[in-house]
């Protein structure tokens, strides 16, 4: 299941990165990082759907913004404002194949991250699902 780009998916890409920080808001034991660990376990079953595991995201943000983080999860950006990047040259259609680093649930959130030579040699982590960020090649 691919859920790219929604409400859900982009909670669940935050959370991915900030599981894995040692300081921030859900990095210390409490509420937060009990709450986010529900998440986590809700994400992880192999046919969770994302109305299943939004009720938990949505008590994170709840929890967080109680904690006082006055934007709770926030948005996290996968992809760059209207106006903004290359574009294709008038009259040339382009098929680049680019490889890149998503996540590797079932319940997929919008994490994407480019593959450099490092990353190939040691992908990052998903916090979420406890493995590594798979390869996954698009046009573009």
């Amino acid at each position: 299941m691919n859920g790219t780009g929604s409400r859900s998916t982009d909670s669940l890409a935050w959370l991915c990165l900030r599981l894995a920080e040692t300081t921030g808001p859900i990095a210390a034991p409490g509420t937060a990082r009990t709450v986010a660990l529900r998440a986590v376990a809700a994400a992880r079953r192999n046919d969770a759907t994302e109305g299943e595991v939004a009720p938990f995201l949505a008590d994170l943000d709840a929890e967080l913004r109680r904690s006082g983080l006055p934007g709770g999860m926030g948005r996290y950006r996968t992809t760059p404002p209207p106006g903004v990047g290359y574009r294709s040259l008038p009259g040339v259609t382009a098929h680049a194949v680019h490889e890149v680093l998503r996540c590797p649930g079932f319940l997929r959130c919008a994490r994407v991250e480019g593959m450099t030579w490092a990353a190939r040699l040691d992908p990052p982590q998903c916090a979420v699902h406890d493995t590594s960020l798979v390869t996954e090649r698009i046009r573009g």
